[in-house]
């Protein structure tokens, strides 16, 4: 499911001055809330070597994801849009 604003390319997001939360619900099953907060504009979390971009936000949701009962179960990503969109490995 796509968000409905796209995220720039070059922007990061800080969710540990403003954290972000939301609850993602797997094929009809209990919700499980996901609480996002890792500097992601002025960090460099997926090691790429550039400092509070898109691809850091994306990491610090995946992170914040993979923290919960979700993990291995819902990947986070950009879609063409540049919105951010998850999908679930889970049929």
């Amino acid at each position: 499911m796509p968000a409905l604003k796209a995220v720039d390319e070059s922007t990061g997001i800080n969710f540990s001055a403003s954290n972000a939360s939301f609850d993602i619900s797997l094929n009809g099953g209990a919700a499980v809330s996901v609480n996002v907060t890792l500097n992601a504009g002025g960090a460099d979390l997926n090691g790429d070597s550039v400092y509070g971009d898109r691809k850091d936000v994306l990491q610090a949701i995946q992170t914040a994801i993979d923290g919960t009962a979700l993990s291995g179960n819902v990947i986070a990503s950009f879609d063409d849009d540049d919105k951010l969109s998850f999908t679930t490995t889970t049929p």
